[in-house]
């Protein structure tokens, strides 16, 4: 699959897990604004899956083989919280709505 389709279908697939993470926490994840903001959202999440991502598994290797993989799920909750702050319109508040939000978004990304 080329890759223009490829990031297409993951714009895809993380705007439809931040809008099911919005609707799981509404009061703990909020995103102002409407579709374009949710847009604009998956595209910069979906920018720092593609490329920021690998490079950051890439350096924490050893800590992956160590941990087993869990600290995978770290990796997840630091490039979402680094999405919150890139982006104003969108707010999560709270541990737990950042864990489950970042395995919803992780679990989109592993589809494709």
């Amino acid at each position: 699959m080329p890759f223009i389709v490829r990031f297409a279908v993951k714009i895809a697939l993380n705007g439809l897990a931040l809008y099911a993470a919005t609707r799981l926490f509404p009061t703990n994840l909020t995103v102002t604004g409407g579709i374009g903001t949710i847009f604009s959202a998956t595209v910069v999440l979906a920018l720092i899956m593609t490329f920021v991502r690998p490079v950051i598994r890439f350096v924490t290797t050893p800590l992956r083989w160590i941990t087993f993989g869990l600290f995978n799920i770290v990796i997840n909750i630091a490039l979402l919280l680094a999405a919150d702050y890139l982006l104003p319109a969108v707010s999560i508040s709270g541990f737990w709505p950042i864990f489950w939000t970042s395995f919803i978004i992780a679990f989109a990304n592993t589809i494709i």
